[in-house]
């Protein structure tokens, strides 16, 4: 992370969306085929699907250049009582929502009980940091390099929205993504 820090011009861009999509997937799931998603099993999937848009999101700056990942090799930040780890899912944007859902769980789980093998801690091509468990609403987080970027998740909350020019309750949640700027600018970020 020091190294992050301290060498990655790093840029960052933070928005608030609404939840309302995400709400009625988590309950059709339920509904129909009795499976219980999280917010973040959405957003890993979202995520994937996203990269496949925005390559440039999904590589790598090493020494010899830029490196452009045909899969997206996706990180789970997980905290231990040490630290943080970061394990990946090998070709995550192969996965259907589910499978995606079971493979992320499990990292986390072995993860937590130090049984990943180095390759699931290395070869990551984008990292998602969810922190919506401790009640944060945003935070500005920190790369895995070689990584060219990370995700940070906040909580989903209620706050005032407008809705066809009506101050209604909305469910928000607030992203945040930061990136190196030696790799891309804030338009494909965007």
């Amino acid at each position: 992370m020091k190294e992050s820090l301290t060498n990655i011009p790093c840029w960052q861009c933070t928005t608030s969306i609404k939840m309302d999509a995400c709400m009625a997937l988590r309950a059709a799931y339920k509904d129909k085929k009795g499976v219980k998603l999280s917010y973040n099993d959405i957003i890993c999937f979202a995520v994937c699907r996203a990269l496949k848009q925005h390559p440039i999101m999904n590589s790598t700056l090493q020494e010899d250049g830029i490196h452009l990942h045909k899969h997206v090799n996706l990180g789970v930040a997980v905290s231990l009582e040490t630290g943080l780890i970061v394990p990946n899912v090998k070709n995550a944007d192969d996965c259907g929502l589910e499978e995606l859902k079971s493979r992320v769980r499990d990292v986390a789980k072995r993860a937590r009980q130090g049984g990943l093998s180095m390759d699931e801690i290395q070869g990551g091509s984008f990292t998602i940091s969810n922190v919506s468990m401790l009640g944060v609403d945003g935070f500005t987080p920190i790369i895995n390099p070689p990584e060219t970027a990370i995700l940070g998740v906040g909580r989903v909350a209620e706050k005032a929205g407008v809705a066809e020019g009506v101050v209604c309750p909305r469910k928000m949640m607030t992203l945040s993504l930061t990136f190196n700027h030696m790799v891309t600018d804030g338009g494909p970020a965007m």
